[in-house]
């Protein structure tokens, strides 16, 4: 934004007569196009007999509706000592607006100031904020002086887990109890995962690090790490293997992949059983189920997704006994 502002030339009053010069020696020229927020516009006057005086002022340009100003207030303080008070510091709140942000006033309007001794117990600060176009936030936060040094902060992590998929299962879900804190400062208490999947996410083989960012009220901070690993099947019970050649449902083909919403499921079975299919999102939930028989010989299982969003899936066939199989697909 901008605008063309106008002015009168500084009127004068001087006994010498006509011949008055008018120099500006700060600012845009008069006419000019000037920018949101304020200029300092400065003129020398010198009349007939040489005289000389400086007349300044401000012109300020605003938006009709400027943009909304936004705070981030300082985070709540919080400090522990021995004695009976200490000196307490913070940053200025944070501002965003489309005005001129070097034109900011902050103005402390409740609370000990920035730098002062505080003694023990809260204490509330508030900052007047205003910039350039003229709009006004509050931002306020407490400042708590606790007499006494705190016990440290106590966190039992998680133990690592490890799993081993079963046959024919190229994935699987695997959630674990949160961390354990225990403080001094646990009101005002963060738990944070900061890395690895979320909790209840499904895992392929591999070894993922999971780590959570963990703060007490009073500032003590620190890290909880373990691992999750997930273990290929290594050794096949015959037993298993044999039912799985049975259903024939280790060699199911599905086609097209990826699809539109429309697929098939193709296997060859030695005997007519119900199965159930299931179709998993990735975040491991069902969100489509049916009953079929399997016939004994060729099975061709038209399957329609179309209601679905396009995304990865997986599909899962699963007999009365337990057994199953479970393969991913792209629907586009």
């Amino acid at each position: 934004g901008s605008a063309r502002p106008d002015w009168e030339l500084p009127e004068i009053l001087s006994s010498c007569g006509e011949g008055v010069q008018y120099i500006q020696t700060q600012g845009p020229a008069l006419g000019s196009v000037f920018p949101l927020g304020t200029t300092l516009i400065e003129y020398e006057v010198m009349d007939a007999c040489e005289q000389v005086a400086y007349c300044g002022f401000v012109v300020r340009v605003i938006e009709e509706n400027p943009p909304a100003l936004t705070i981030n207030c300082p985070f709540n303080i919080r400090l522990h000592i021995t004695g009976q008070d200490t000196t307490v510091t913070w940053d200025l709140p944070e501002i965003l607006s489309a005005c001129n942000e070097e034109e900011v006033t902050y103005t402390q309007v409740f609370g000990p100031a920035l730098g002062e001794r505080f003694g023990v117990g809260r204490s509330r600060i508030t900052y007047k904020v205003e910039d350039a176009c003229g709009q006004v936030q509050y931002c306020s936060f407490i400042v708590e002086i606790i007499q006494g040094i705190p016990t440290p902060l106590v966190v039992e992590c998680p133990e690592d887990v490890t799993t081993t998929l079963t046959f024919q299962r190229t994935f699987t879900k695997i959630t674990w109890p949160m961390p354990k804190v225990v403080s001094y400062c646990s009101d005002e208490l963060i738990i944070s995962q900061v890395q690895g999947p979320p909790n209840g996410s499904l895992f392929w083989p591999g070894q993922k690090t999971i780590s959570y960012f963990i703060q007490d009220g009073c500032g003590n901070r620190t890290r909880c790490t373990f691992e999750v690993k997930v273990l290929e099947v290594t050794e096949i019970d015959p037993d298993v293997q044999d039912m799985a050649s049975t259903h024939g449902l280790e060699e199911v083909l599905a086609y097209p992949n990826p699809n539109s919403g429309k697929f098939v499921l193709s296997w060859e079975s030695e005997i007519a059983a119900p199965l159930e299919l299931e179709i998993i999102n990735l975040l491991g939930q069902v969100c489509q189920k049916m009953e079929i028989t399997a016939h004994k010989g060729t099975n061709n299982l038209e399957v329609d997704i179309t209601d679905l969003a396009a995304a990865c899936y997986f599909w899962r066939l699963r007999a009365a006994d337990g057994w199953s199989v479970t393969r991913q697909m792209v629907k586009k």
